[in-house]
């Protein structure tokens, strides 16, 4: 697949091991036009917040990694954007999904309730809200 932005949906997912045996995920994508891509999303600590978000972004549903595995762990319905860049490995130069994102395409009562599942949003938005009005937060 080119570099640049693409809407593609998922088709297959599942994990696999890395040389190091270290686990990851993949997600086959293929875009309108049948160009397919493989997107790997590791799950070391520094990683893995960036592999959950774009597999909720996909669908994803599982409180669990090994929810991956099942057929229905993804929505295969659910366009998604993606951004290709081209990298660099062993003098080889090939595609990678760098970023998967939500179309622009605003989401539904039921995909918004999904999203924030397990969010505490007092808590998320508490620290906000404490460091409005006090001296240090005054923009003038």
């Amino acid at each position: 697949m080119k570099p640049g932005k693409h809407l593609c949906k998922p088709v297959t997912w599942g994990l696999e091991k890395t040389k190091d045996d270290k686990p990851y995920v993949y997600v086959d994508l293929q875009s309108p036009d049948g160009d397919k891509i493989t997107w790997k999303g590791y799950l070391s600590e520094k990683s893995q917040p960036f592999t959950v978000k774009s597999l909720v972004v996909m669908g994803f549903q599982y409180t669990n990694i090994s929810g991956i595995l099942e057929p229905d762990a993804l929505d295969s319905a659910r366009e998604v954007s993606i951004t290709v860049e081209e990298e660099g490995y062993e003098g080889k130069t090939y595609s990678k999904v760098k970023w998967i994102n939500p179309t622009r395409k605003r989401l539904t009562r039921e995909d918004s309730t999904k999203l924030l599942q397990g969010v505490d949003l007092a808590e998320l938005f508490s620290a906000e809200y404490k460091s409005l009005g006090t001296e240090d937060s005054t923009p003038f």
